[in-house]
């Protein structure tokens, strides 16, 4: 990789702006919608001053050069961005994509891109393989996503080591760490897709359902006319309201009232 040796300045009517940026790299998984351009324009902040990179693996591009570059170095790897994170050079700190970028590379370049795995929790295939040579005895710690660390005896095979994660519940990422307290995988436990399925069941298999979970079989009423639930539910809580007897009352014992004077008055003449 080489970097200029002169800062690139713009102006600030005409900013640089990202030119390509390529969201199929496993930096930026899941961050953007999938579309049929991998390499598309996404959010760009406005660029005021660089200091562009040539060569290595281009990850997002300016029309100057390589705004985000990454290098390898034996199993190491080197992510470099063109703009310091101050708004003289631009505004990318304030952008989207700057939080997703800072995230991401914390975690990429501490991990190795084939120790990162996806799960379903409860899938029953909750088993991942450390390869031998991340491996340096059979202990493993293990980070949970509420920071809870944990140890763990692996399963050593001549191709490394064997770690389940049938009996992890918790959805988030677990973080795992080598006896050098070196972080060789990542590893995703994510919600069983019918936890957001969100379409209603028939009256009877909810019916079983909630029988199931009481002692006593449960009477369940439905209510058909979803326009009258408010109405509904204000009776029960207040009961009936007595205000129109109150006033229907008030009104005949006012017209009583002036009857019984008026025939008074008469009397007495």
């Amino acid at each position: 990789m080489q970097i200029a040796t002169q800062i690139l300045e713009f102006s600030t009517e005409h900013p640089a702006q990202f030119t390509t940026t390529d969201k199929v790299h496993p930096l930026f998984e899941g961050v953007f919608k999938a579309d049929l351009d991998a390499r598309s324009v996404v959010e760009s902040p406005k660029i005021y001053k660089a200091l562009v990179a040539t060569g290595g693996q281009s990850l997002i591009e300016i029309g100057a050069g390589n705004f985000l570059t990454e290098n390898i170095y034996g199993d190491g790897k080197i992510l470099y961005c063109a703009v310091s994170p101050d708004l003289e050079w631009s505004n990318f700190p304030l952008t989207g994509v700057f939080p997703a970028v800072i995230i991401r590379s914390i975690a990429y370049l501490a991990s190795r891109p084939e120790l990162s795995y996806n799960f379903e929790i409860g899938a029953g295939n909750e088993q991942i393989i450390i390869p031998k040579k991340f491996c340096t005895g059979g202990n493993f710690r293990i980070v949970d996503p509420n920071k809870n660390e944990f140890l763990r005896q692996a399963a050593m095979l001549p191709t490394g080591a064997v770690l389940s994660f049938e009996d992890m519940y918790l959805p988030g990422v677990y973080t795992i760490y080598n006896s050098n307290n070196t972080i060789v995988s990542l590893v995703s436990l994510n919600l069983k897709n019918s936890e957001s399925n969100l379409k209603k069941l028939p009256e009877k298999q909810l019916i079983d359902s909630l029988n199931l979970r009481f002692k006593n079989p449960s009477t369940i009423t439905f209510i058909k006319d979803l326009d009258n639930i408010f109405s509904s539910v204000s009776k029960t809580r207040t009961g009936t309201e007595l205000w129109r007897f109150c006033l229907i009352l008030a009104v005949l014992l006012a017209v009583a009232e002036m009857l019984v004077q008026r025939n008074f008055g008469k009397t007495e003449n």
